[in-house]
């Protein structure tokens, strides 16, 4: 009769236990789903002044672009200057953009590589109601993504068409969607497409430099550094 007794206790006991266990898993279920909802929230599109349609995304409390900037005129109306063929921007005293390879149709996929003339010139080459972001708005959402050694993996799209493999610990956990735009050197050398994105900030590190964030194919690491004005990167803008 005592075993028995205890055999029921034993049972009962476990029967506690697996239920508690299952709340348990019920709640932390909901609470992932709550979390994922409030990272990766699709917030709709806009349009520049030359009518290209842009994705864009919150993320944390931000709302980015989920594309690079195509424009080809700042925001008064002004036309970018354009580079094509064989010209450097080595004595170039404006803002200015190019296509990779000089090719249009990197337009569609990739965006415009941008100077940093242009990234600096007051008339604009943000859309109204968006600016160039901050290194400070660079990682602020860098910090949400798990930081300068997660975030690049986390921040690049899953594409294995745009991206050279291995495209390491991609996740595009947040929609930001980044892709292997290249870049352009004073010379107008290409480099990188396919391995490499490359995006400026607005903060100016030194005379003819600014702050750039990069992101490669082979590693999950998003890396900052500071870039000739010079250059053409990439561009994505954040909401005001």
């Amino acid at each position: 009769m005592l075993i028995f007794r205890f055999q029921m206790k034993r049972n009962y006991i476990k029967q506690i236990f697996s239920i508690i266990a299952i709340c348990i898993w019920i709640i932390l279920s909901i609470s992932c789903k709550k979390s994922q909802d409030q990272i990766k929230t699709p917030t709709g599109s806009f349009k520049d002044i030359d009518g290209n349609v842009y994705k864009t995304v919150q993320i944390g409390d931000q709302v980015w672009m989920a594309e690079n900037l195509k424009v080809a005129h700042y925001r008064n109306g002004d036309p970018i200057e354009y580079f094509s063929g064989g010209e450097n921007w080595t004595n170039c005293k404006t803002g200015a953009c190019c296509n990779y390879n000089n090719h249009p149709g990197n337009d569609v996929t990739f965006g415009k590589l941008y100077n940093g003339l242009a990234v600096a010139d007051s008339r604009n080459i943000a859309p109204e109601g968006w600016h160039i972001p901050s290194t400070e708005e660079w990682e602020t959402l860098i910090n949400y993504a798990g930081g300068y050694s997660l975030a690049g993996g986390k921040l690049k799209a899953v594409d294995h068409i745009s991206w050279i493999k291995p495209n390491v610990g991609a996740t595009d956990e947040f929609g930001f969607s980044g892709l292997p735009g290249g870049y352009c050197t004073f010379f107008s050398f290409f480099y990188e497409e396919y391995y490499s994105g490359l995006w400026w900030s607005s903060t100016i590190s030194k005379e003819n430099f600014l702050d750039g964030f990069l992101v490669s194919n082979n590693s999950e690491r998003i890396m900052h550094s500071n870039w000739y004005d010079k250059y053409g990167l990439s561009v994505r803008c954040v909401k005001d």
